[in-house]
């Protein structure tokens, strides 16, 4: 029965444009009991996100910048609506709000969905709020990585970078070439890697007429199933082209408990990056 309600439930959420977002968001770093990482770039993205609010729960949303102010269908700003009540919380070093977590709570119950604006400059993100007896079905805590809205630097004239010399590359080269390195087969192409002895680095070729590679990136994280609970990306110290394959190497380190590596890939024309777990670093 649980199975069949989770199921109708999912239907009715795959409805109309808000359906396409949850969809993006399952697909992209699901909800885990509740708690949901979303990455959202200003200059790509143009979706709504919906949340479902349980009928006696709150739902804290945490953003990686301040938003300049809070607009909703039932409420105007911080303030207790016909159906939600929205509260800011969390102040900076001075003492003054910081206005990167909202509060969002139920105050009546309704049948239609409402929508949440929050405002950052120039630029939107709208989220809409739907209610739920359900626990289970309830967002808790939504973490927003903002990415991109930012104006860019004006260059009176592009400059190239300057080609490599064959010296430079003989360092990387000769790691390329140790026995203890890993290799795998992964989604358009073969990665060799080494993160138990230092320097780190990872190398990909794309397999032969593959497109281009837009987003190549390590990540560390833990995940419960086919759930994140979360993921962080992984700086390269340096990051190479060597002809079509790449070269990243990184400062050493050691995972926490229950932590993972995953490689993320994305070619052009797919929708979303791929997590590629690798094989977990055996310590001595």
């Amino acid at each position: 029965m649980n199975v069949l309600y989770w199921t109708m439930a999912s239907l009715c959420l795959l409805l109309g444009p808000a359906g396409d977002s949850f969809q993006t968001k399952t697909e992209e770093l699901v909800p885990e009991w509740g708690y949901s990482y979303i990455r959202y770039n200003f200059d790509h993205d143009d979706r709504s996100i919906p949340l479902t609010i349980h009928k006696d729960t709150g739902c804290i949303l945490i953003l990686s910048r301040p938003y300049d102010d809070a607009w909703s269908s039932d409420a105007n700003g911080n303030a207790t609506g016909a159906f939600y009540k929205y509260a800011q919380w969390g102040t900076t070093p001075s003492g003054a709000p910081d206005f990167k977590k909202l509060i969002i709570s139920n105050v009546n119950k309704t049948k239609t969905t409402q929508n949440l604006f929050l405002l950052f400059g120039d630029h939107v993100l709208e989220i809409t709020l739907d209610q739920t007896d359900e626990y289970q079905l309830a967002d808790r805590r939504v973490v927003f990585e903002l990415l991109g809205g930012e104006p860019k630097p004006i260059q009176k004239r592009p400059v190239p970078p300057a080609p490599s010399k064959p010296d430079e590359l003989l360092p990387y080269l000769a790691k390329l070439a140790s026995p203890d390195n890993r290799h795998i087969a992964v989604p358009h192409g073969r990665l060799t890697y080494q993160f138990e002895k230092a320097p780190f680095f990872f190398y990909f070729t794309p397999l032969e007429g593959a497109p281009d590679v837009e987003i190549l990136e390590l990540t560390r994280g833990k995940r419960s199933g086919k759930h994140f609970q979360y993921e962080i990306p992984l700086s390269p110290e340096l990051n190479r082209d060597l002809g079509r394959s790449t070269f990243q190497s990184f400062q050493n380190f050691e995972l926490d408990k229950g932590e993972r590596l995953y490689l993320r890939i994305k070619v052009k024309g797919e929708r979303s990056a791929k997590p590629v777990r690798l094989k977990k670093p055996r310590r001595s």
